[in-house]
C-alpha cells in the first residue's frame, strides 16, 4: 500500500475545468458559508437554536470501536435529542453520526444559513449533511449513485482516504447481492493489506474535496466535526 497526497486546486480553476482525479478544492465557500462556518467554530449548538430544526426526525448510525457497519445500527431520533446525547455529551464506547441525511433541504433555518452555493445551484446539485463527535467513521465505500461528489467542511477536522476504482479486486468488499455491496468489509478507513494507493488528506474547516464518481473514499472524524456534501452530474 502506497500514500499519496492529494492535490490543491483553487475553486475558479476547479470549476473552469473539472479534473478527473481527486483534489482538494480552496476558496469554494461564500461569505454566507464563511459565516456559517466561523459562526458554528465558535458556538456549535447554533444547529439546534431553531425549535423547528432541533424536532427533525433524522437517520443516526451508533458506531463502536472494532464493530463492522451494519443496518441494524441505525435508528431514528429528533435532531436536538441526538445532538444533545452525542455531540454535546460526548459518549465514550458508543458514537452516534448523523450520517447522509438532507438537513438544508428540511430545514428552513439551516438552508438560509447556508444558501446554495452559486456555482452548485448551476450543476443542480443534491446535498446531504454528516454530522459527529471525534472517531466517528465513515468507512471506505463508493456512492450507489454515479454522480461526482463535494464535501464541504464546516467545523473540526476530518481525513478523507480516496482510493481509484481499479483497486476494487483488493478493497475486501461486501459481495454483490448484500445492501451493503459498496462497502469494504473492513472496520476501518481502508484494508491494511493490498497493493494499492490511498490518496489521503486532512480537511480543514473551509476547505473541500472532490471525489469523482465511482472513486471508493472514508472520512475519520479527528474532532466534532460537520460536513456538507453535494453529488452533481458533471457538465457535457
Amino acid at each position: 500500500m502506497k500514500f499519496k497526497d492529494i492535490s490543491r486546486l483553487s475553486a475558479d480553476k476547479f470549476f473552469n475545468k473539472i479534473p478527473k482525479n481527486p483534489v482538494i478544492v480552496t476558496n469554494l465557500f461564500t461569505h454566507p458559508w464563511l459565516s456559517a462556518s466561523r459562526g458554528l467554530q465558535d458556538d456549535f449548538d447554533l444547529l439546534i437554536r431553531d425549535e423547528y430544526t432541533a424536532n427533525l426526525i433524522v437517520p443516526i448510525e451508533i458506531q463502536q470501536p472494532g464493530v463492522a457497519l451494519s443496518t441494524d445500527q441505525r435508528f431514528e431520533v429528533p435532531f436536538g435529542l441526538f445532538y444533545k446525547l452525542f455531540i454535546q455529551n460526548e459518549q465514550k464506547d458508543k458514537k452516534g453520526y448523523l450520517a447522509q441525511y438532507d438537513l438544508l433541504s428540511n430545514s428552513p433555518y439551516l438552508s438560509n444559513l447556508l444558501p446554495l452555493i452559486p456555482h452548485l445551484r448551476d450543476l443542480y446539485a443534491k446535498s446531504s449533511s454528516w454530522l459527529g463527535p471525534e472517531g466517528t467513521l465513515t468507512p471506505l465505500h463508493r456512492d450507489a449513485i454515479s454522480d461526482s461528489n463535494i464535501l464541504l467542511q464546516l467545523v473540526g477536522q476530518k481525513r478523507v482516504n480516496i482510493v481509484d476504482p481499479v483497486y476494487s479486486n483488493l478493497l475486501d468488499l461486501h459481495p454483490s447481492n448484500s445492501p451493503l455491496r459498496n462497502f469494504s468489509k473492513q472496520s476501518a478507513e481502508y484494508p491494511k493489506e493490498g497493493d494499492f494507493i490511498v490518496h489521503t488528506a486532512i480537511l480543514e474547516p473551509e476547505e473541500s474535496v472532490y471525489i469523482p464518481a465511482g472513486y471508493y473514499h472514508s472520512f475519520k472524524s479527528l474532532s466534532r466535526s460537520f460536513s456538507v456534501n453535494f453529488w452533481f452530474n458533471l457538465p457535457k
